[in-house]
């Protein structure tokens, strides 16, 4: 009869509690970090389609409305 220890797969004989753990939390993380910045993009897709919030945007950051559209622009886009 086989070892009971023989029959795990190797990813589990080798893997920690603390190591699946870390893992669990990055992933959580990750996901975290997904919904946020799809929320700020949903944000700016919002704000580009109504001049009034690019108003309140550009008053609430004391920039111009042509900067603050241009900010909105880049979180669509991922640029710096």
């Amino acid at each position: 009869m086989a070892d009971p220890g023989s029959i795990l797969p190797h990813s589990t004989a080798t893997s920690s509690p603390e190591q699946d753990l870390l893992h669990n939390n990055s992933c959580i993380r990750l996901r975290k970090i997904d919904s946020e910045h799809k929320e700020i993009k949903q944000t700016a897709v919002k704000a580009l389609h109504q001049n009034s919030i690019i108003a309140m945007h550009a008053i609430a950051s004391g920039e111009s409305p042509a900067r603050t559209r241009l900010r909105m622009l880049r979180y669509l886009t991922s640029l710096p």
